[in-house]
């Protein structure tokens, strides 16, 4: 789990910086400075980062329903290790 939530923490600051990328662009395409292709790649490259977020929350929650609801429980009282037997 913690290992997930260090990929989300990566994931949130690639996403900080994709969107001033975006913004960047959005704004040297207004002005006429910037391509549309530039455009569009930093749109797509923004929201393929957004969709890691929502794998890796789903990720998170798998883990925690395999655990039983909770990650305080101990390991003997978990699905997991109920299945292992």
């Amino acid at each position: 789990f913690g290992e997930i939530e260090a990929e989300v923490g990566i994931a949130l600051e690639r996403i900080r910086y994709l969107t001033r990328e975006f913004e960047r662009h959005q704004k040297l395409a207004k002005t006429g400075h910037g391509s549309q292709s530039g455009l569009e790649s930093a749109e797509h490259e923004l929201e393929t980062a957004r969709r890691r977020i929502d794998s890796l929350e789903q990720r998170k929650l798998k883990v925690i329903a395999e655990l039983g609801g909770a990650l305080d429980k101990p390991v003997e009282h978990t699905q997991l290790f109920a299945g292992s037997r």
